[in-house]
């Protein structure tokens, strides 16, 4: 064999291991990605759970919450401090969802299941309106705008039903 001849194969060589190692990369990217996802789904069910837990351990904060989603504006200010914080935790837990959705780390599925229950909560709820005027400069463009898109259907929802 020619000095020449292994030159040719020690490139070659090269070559395939380099392929190799960017395989290897790829496999390892996937798997961190699909890591990443699960551990994106995990942290929303977790976060989005949290309320709905405490709702079924305290009934009295079950029957605040129910009492401010019927006339928010009839509860003391200590009754509306504890749902502002119930309902904090709630649409941080949708905001999670959006930016998460946003940033491909969350299954469409799940995304459109929960934005979709969120927005009824906020067209339905009364203590979500509340919460909004009261609240909504705590959050940052593209959400707030997202957010403000669901009341605004709302809004146009009532004033047809009201014509």
């Amino acid at each position: 064999m020619t000095l020449e001849s292994i030159y040719y194969l020690s490139q070659i060589g090269s070559v395939v291991l380099i392929l190799a190692s960017i395989g290897f990369l790829i496999f390892q990217v996937r798997d961190g990605n699909k890591q990443l996802r699960s551990q994106g789904y995990y942290n929303f069910i977790d976060l989005g759970s949290r309320p709905l837990e405490m709702m079924i351990e305290n009934a009295d904060l079950a029957e605040l919450v129910r009492r401010a989603h019927t006339d928010p504006y009839s509860l003391a200010a200590h009754e509306w401090d504890r749902c502002q914080a119930y309902l904090l935790m709630q649409i941080n837990s949708w905001e999670y969802c959006y930016y998460q959705h946003e940033q491909q780390a969350l299954p469409d599925e799940l995304w459109g299941g929960a934005n979709v229950w969120f927005s009824t909560m906020v067209i339905t709820e009364g203590a979500y309106k509340r919460f909004w005027l009261e609240y909504a400069n705590a959050y940052d463009e593209p959400f707030k705008s997202h957010v403000q898109a669901a009341f605004d259907a709302q809004k146009r929802q009532a004033e047809e039903a009201a014509e």
